[in-house]
């Protein structure tokens, strides 16, 4: 592992335990029915599911999904995990009542055909819920718009300049809630001025429009 590597997974560590964790606890409240999670990574976000939730875990990668499983079952939830990335999602129409989707957006292949699948695979009025790492605005955009590929290079193809509102507002998703938050204005060791350009987050949810009278 790189020392870039290193450095960005001990940020993302700190930033998990003192800011992220929380927020995900109180967005996935709002999960119900038939839930899927794209990208679900090393499964953050199960302990914070009830054990009895009908859930199914997405990740392009097989090893996650090993480890997925097993920690699965070691919470006691009885949920499926299938390989898959978000742009190219393996179910019907309709077949779920919440998608969650946590630090996920910022690093598909194709943002648009992400959101459309996603879409595509809610019933309407499902919900959406995120959690994710997007572009700001005025001098931390700019900022943003010219490190992104560096970033990206070292930060596993995230792209801290993700235009994921903009995205879902065109995808004719209603946006209920949007809290944008910037960790580094508020965590001690990360709090230094450049850090501020990294680390713009929103956090909230939406609801699906499909079939709905406009």
């Amino acid at each position: 592992m790189s020392i870039f590597a290193k450095i960005y997974d001990l940020m993302m560590y700190r930033l998990e335990k003192l800011s992220l964790a929380s927020r995900r606890e109180e967005l996935l409240k709002l999960a119900t029915g038939r839930i899927l999670e794209v990208g679900s990574g090393t499964g953050a976000n199960l302990d914070k599911l009830k054990k009895d939730a009908d859930i199914t875990l997405t990740d392009p990668d097989s090893m996650m999904l090993k480890l997925l499983e097993k920690k699965m079952s070691g919470l006691g939830i009885n949920g499926k995990a299938k390989r898959a990335a978000a742009e190219n999602l393996p179910f019907p129409d309709n077949s779920f009542d919440t998608v969650v989707s946590t630090l996920v957006l910022c690093s598909v292949n194709d943002l648009e055909k992400s959101i459309s699948e996603i879409k595509r695979v809610l019933v309407p009025g499902g919900k959406l819920l995120f959690v994710e790492h997007v572009r700001d605005k005025n001098l931390r955009a700019w900022f943003q718009d010219k490190f992104c590929p560096v970033w990206s290079w070292f930060a596993g193809g995230c792209r801290l300049n993700s235009r994921t509102m903009e995205a879902l507002k065109d995808s004719d998703f209603i946006i209920i809630k949007a809290e944008h938050f910037n960790p580094a204005e508020t965590i001690w060791l990360i709090n230094s001025w450049p850090v501020h350009f990294f680390l713009p987050f929103i956090h909230g949810f939406a609801i699906n429009t499909k079939g709905a009278i406009k």
